[in-house]
């Protein structure tokens, strides 16, 4: 029961990772007219985050493994 737990926790995470990534990409488009550093650093906050998911996707798959 604590590894099925462990990966809706870990599920859950990815899908906060994807909102932040949706959020950053809206506020691109009102930084690049007027605050360009602002919509350069959020670029780079998506690559993160999309790293973060994959490693939260790989430490699903290692969970899923262990639990069968």
């Amino acid at each position: 029961i604590d590894k099925h737990q462990l990966c809706i926790e870990i599920m859950e995470g990815v899908q906060s990772f994807q909102t932040y990534i949706w959020t950053a990409n809206g506020n691109i488009e009102l930084y690049k007219r007027t605050f360009n550093e602002l919509a350069k650093r959020q670029i780079h906050n998506i690559d993160i985050y999309e790293r973060c998911i994959v490693r939260l996707q790989l430490r699903y798959s290692k969970v899923l493994k262990e639990i069968k």
